[in-house]
């Protein structure tokens, strides 16, 4: 490894993502900066893809967590939506049963009030 660049044992797992950016700049001007050098320039290029690597990951990560979370906040309020709908429906359909019988009743008593109507003719 170059003098120049401190590359923790444990990259880039223990190490936060500014930090990992920081190391990955440094190891791309060393790279460039050693053109010639094949050894500088794989070493680099393995770490530099460790790093970019492990960034994505931890990205990925973050977006699987907010996907897991937007899921089940969609079903609890689906099961919610769906348990006051039934019960909503249920409603609707008593006051639908209620004003079927009260226009049965009125239409059985103006039936009854026909039957017994004279036409003054």
């Amino acid at each position: 490894m170059s003098n120049k660049i401190n590359i923790p044992k444990t990259f880039p797992v223990h190490l936060d993502g500014k930090e990992i950016q920081k190391i990955i700049l440094e190891l791309e001007e060393e790279a460039a900066s050693n053109k010639g050098v094949t050894d500088i320039v794989v070493r680099n290029s393995s770490f530099i893809s460790m790093g970019i690597m492990e960034l994505q990951r931890r990205t990925a990560r973050k977006a699987l967590i907010v996907a897991v979370f937007i899921g089940v906040v969609s079903v609890v309020l689906s099961v919610f939506v769906y348990t006051s709908g039934k019960q909503f429906d249920q409603s609707l359909l008593e006051k639908a049963a209620s004003i079927d019988e009260s226009l049965i009743e009125n239409f059985s008593e103006t039936r009854r009030e026909e039957g017994n109507f004279q036409s003054p003719w």
